[in-house]
């Protein structure tokens, strides 16, 4: 029984993985390049994501935990939720206010533009 494309596929790549390790373990300060040639001699396809990784996994390279943001990281916000705005006096409430009616208005600005561009757009192919 032959085996998938899938079950290739991961052999494959692991093959490939497995020869850049052991490269790099011999020669950790090799370039992409090299170890890409002389897996190629050995029957290997490389790609740089995998040169990467095997840097990572052998301690080569600085790697962040995924999914952990750095400390100085601005907060995300809750998806689907409301924006809080945070108003320490009436002051900031004020100028909050203009910047938002100056942005409403170029807004606008911009929409009469495109909708003048699109009408004279659809009289041209007329």
């Amino acid at each position: 029984m032959r085996p998938s494309k899938e079950t290739d596929m991961s052999q494959t790549t692991s093959g490939a993985m497995s020869f850049i390790v052991e490269y790099l373990r011999k020669e950790s300060a090799a370039p992409y390049k090299t170890v890409q040639e002389a897996a190629k001699e050995s029957g290997h396809t490389i790609y740089p994501v995998m040169y990467g990784r095997a840097k990572a996994i052998l301690g080569l390279i600085p790697v962040k935990k995924r999914g952990v943001a750095s400390p100085e990281a601005a907060p995300r916000g809750r998806k689907g939720g409301r924006t809080v705005l945070k108003v320490e006096s009436l002051d900031e409430l004020k100028g909050f206010l203009d910047s938002y009616k100056k942005l409403q208005a170029e807004r606008d600005g911009y929409r009469e533009a495109l909708e003048s561009i699109a009408t004279a757009a659809r009289r041209a192919l007329e």
